[in-house]
């Protein structure tokens, strides 16, 4: 090139791109800068765009995000992708892990029709920030198109609240919806007392009063939820409920796409060990229906979970130390690409990586399982924050 000035050689470059219809990657320069791809590990990316993430978009009836419960970073990256299915494929309707019966007040307060949401009903206050920011997306979406929320889960009570409470509103809630009022329900404290052969009478008694296909889903929720409370603490009782209420949502907006937040260990596609049971996903997936799985995790920062903040690169969150190659975590593409916030892993072509030795006893598959079979991909942040804090 001897002989040609800088500005000739620009001039050249950019009339061959002309000439060739690759312009384009002039334009994509910029982007380049917070994006990418990882030559070593095809299928591994990193960056600092959440609207850059390759997540699917279309294709499946349920798209799933499995959380490190309680962080403002990955609450963001639901949002980022709820908003990203709508716009692809229309989705609106979001399932979360919170308590059935707080479902009324939760889409009042999320399309604006309700100013304050009663606190005191939503079991999982570490998640009210993403009610609150699909909220402030459905402020500018036309009335048919605002986005519907659907509570899923059984009515548990979180740590140091009284185990009882959420399914006894459920309950009370229930009769007076079907105007049973000859059916008794105890003052709460006299209720508290009751064993579960009681408890288990009322909800028999309500289902008699209806044949409201919805109201008799809501008391199958609050005859799992008291079993539940009942020393029958097991996952499968309580994956079983879910994946019928998820059943029941599909059903009632008739096949549209739902897009999920819930725990990790719900999210699997597959059956875990014997102590975790099968989760919904992969009960989902066994009726027919077609489930996109993504977990996403952290290497550092921390968590809000039962009204305490927790360390959220503690033991038992071993996503980071899924090995690429021998002494190569995941965590360590930080240290190589130091600019960047978000890692990014297809499990569909970096199929070789398992579940790692600091796994065992905090998951529920066991080492070695293929992650490909149990996630269709990975998101790690490097760090996150609780999504609140009191």
């Amino acid at each position: 090139m001897k002989g040609f000035s800088s500005r000739s050689i620009l001039a050249i470059l950019v009339a061959a791109c002309i000439v060739t219809g690759c312009i384009d990657s002039f334009r994509e320069h910029e982007k380049e800068k917070n994006f990418v791809l990882v030559e070593e590990y095809p299928g591994v990316c990193l960056t600092n765009d959440l609207t850059a993430l390759p997540l699917a978009t279309s294709g499946h009836d349920v798209y799933v995000i499995g959380e490190l419960h309680g962080t403002r970073e990955i609450h963001l990256l639901f949002v980022t992708y709820l908003k990203m299915l709508h716009e692809t494929c229309g989705l609106r309707d979001v399932i979360m892990e919170v308590n059935q019966h707080a479902e009324e007040e939760a889409n009042a307060y999320a399309v604006g029709e309700l100013e304050e949401f009663p606190a005191t009903i939503w079991n999982r206050p570490d998640r009210f920030d993403v009610l609150e920011y699909i909220r402030e997306m459905n402020e500018g979406l036309p009335d048919k198109g605002k986005i519907r929320v659907h509570l899923v889960d059984l009515d548990i009570a979180p740590q140091g609240v009284e185990p009882y409470t959420y399914f006894y509103m459920h309950l009370v809630e229930l009769r007076e919806e079907l105007k049973a009022e000859s059916i008794n329900i105890p003052p709460v404290q006299e209720f508290a007392q009751w064993d579960e052969t009681e408890m288990l009478e009322v909800v028999e008694a309500l289902e008699k009063e209806t044949e409201d296909e919805k109201v008799l889903n809501e008391l199958r929720t609050v005859r799992t939820s008291i079993k539940f409370k009942s020393g029958q603490n097991d996952f499968d009782l309580r994956e079983e409920a879910i994946a019928q209420n998820i059943q029941n949502v599909l059903k009632e907006v008739d096949r549209a796409p739902l897009l999920a937040l819930y725990g990790r260990y719900h999210s699997f596609k597959v059956r875990g060990t014997y102590s975790w049971g099968d989760p919904w996903v992969d009960r989902l997936r066994d009726s027919g229906t077609s489930v996109y799985s993504v977990s996403v995790t952290a290497a550092s920062g921390e968590y809000w979970l039962d009204y305490h903040v927790f360390d959220a690169g503690a033991e038992g969150f071993y996503m980071d130390d899924v090995l690429l190659e021998k002494d190569t975590p995941l965590k360590a593409l930080f240290d190589i690409w130091a600019d960047y916030e978000i890692a990014y892993v297809d499990l569909h072509t970096i199929t070789y990586l398992v579940v790692p030795w600091q796994a065992s006893g905090h998951c529920p598959l066991e080492c070695g399982t293929s992650l490909s079979e149990a996630f269709d991909g990975i998101v790690l942040f490097k760090e996150v924050s609780p999504s609140r804090t009191s």
